[in-house]
């Protein structure tokens, strides 16, 4: 609310444990008309089963299962389309769900899982996918750096500041992308 307030139409949420690969290319975000979003390759209701959350989300939050069969997003990189987020006060509906977990002994597993909550209560919402390469967490999975690289790196299942970092010859090769960033601030 306070960037439409401030009058921009769009704006963008990018996780801290991120590296911007290459200049991004916004010519696509006044497409947006909700929140846009990487799909990440599991539906909400499988997305919260796997973290071990469904029953109880389903039971609290009373979800039927048209919510829990979209495509749930990774939350690293978001896009708002904040006339829409302002009018149908999207701020409040996020913590409203939030304070609701908290207060019924079902606390959120990170960012994430209260999305995936939001996106299946609020399952009418224009969500849009956007490509993968603008939040791509997929490289630890890969052996071969990819010929289109990414162009946001998402270090999801360890951070390069951090000692435990999952090892393997891309995730080396972003791993040093990242490091020689570090090295020119």
């Amino acid at each position: 609310s306070i960037l439409y307030k401030l009058g921009y139409s769009h704006s963008i949420c990018v996780d801290s444990d991120t590296y911007c690969n290459s200049q991004l290319d916004l010519s696509w975000i006044s497409k947006v008309n909700g929140i846009a979003g990487v799909d990440r390759g599991a539906t909400v209701g499988k997305f919260l089963n796997n973290i071990g959350q469904l029953p109880e989300i389903k039971r609290l939050f009373k979800i039927n299962n048209s919510g829990l069969l979209i495509k749930s997003m990774n939350t690293g990189v978001l896009v708002f389309n904040n006339i829409y987020c302002h009018d149908t006060k999207f701020a409040v509906r996020i913590h409203r769900i939030f304070s609701y977990s908290m207060t019924n002994g079902v606390p959120r597993k990170g960012d994430d899982s209260l999305f995936s909550i939001y996106m299946a209560i609020f399952n009418k919402t224009p969500f849009m996918y956007i490509d993968k390469r603008y939040n791509d967490y997929h490289f630890y999975k890969s052996r071969y750096i990819p010929k289109i690289e990414p162009i946001i790196i998402h270090y999801v299942f360890g951070k390069p500041w951090a000692s435990k970092l999952i090892r393997g010859p891309v995730t080396t090769y972003y791993l040093h992308k990242w490091i020689n960033f570090k090295k020119t601030i």
